[in-house]
């Protein structure tokens, strides 16, 4: 759903759509700036299947949360480029063996990529506001 001029927060039980393998929600309006604003994050957590989440270009604030970790090892790309997000780059975020893409361009972000993952200051796949094309469980996803 890129692209709708979606505003306000990300409900904290998103997590209850525990086949969601892709959410790309990128250039609306969405915001985090309290750490309750931020418990999305702990949802999608239960979100096992999730491979694309890209919350590139919304208006998220502050201190990336370390349970940015805690989301699915079948992850393949992370999208947040764009938003007023400082702190530093989880080491940890490096142990999903599929994450392909981690678009953190434009951001207050610090330290250096995580070991297996593609971390570039101009994230090709980001930086022109649109996601890549994905394919997720055997079908395309257009995402952007």
């Amino acid at each position: 759903m890129p692209y709708n001029r979606l505003g306000g927060t990300l409900p904290g039980d998103i997590g209850k759509l525990r086949n969601l393998s892709s959410l790309s929600l990128r250039n609306n309006t969405l915001e985090a700036r309290t750490s309750e604003d931020w418990e999305f994050l702990n949802s999608l957590a239960k979100c096992n299947s999730l491979q694309v989440l890209d919350l590139s270009y919304n208006k998220l604030e502050g201190l990336l949360p370390s349970s940015i970790i805690k989301l699915s090892t079948q992850l393949r790309l992370l999208g947040l480029a764009g938003n007023n997000i400082y702190g530093s780059i989880p080491a940890d975020i490096g142990r999903s063996i599929n994450l392909e893409r981690l678009c953190l361009d434009h951001t207050s972000l610090t330290d250096a990529s995580p070991p297996r993952v593609d971390l570039e200051e101009e994230c090709p796949d980001c930086k022109d506001g649109s996601s890549p094309d994905y394919e997720v469980d055997g079908r395309e996803n257009m995402t952007g």
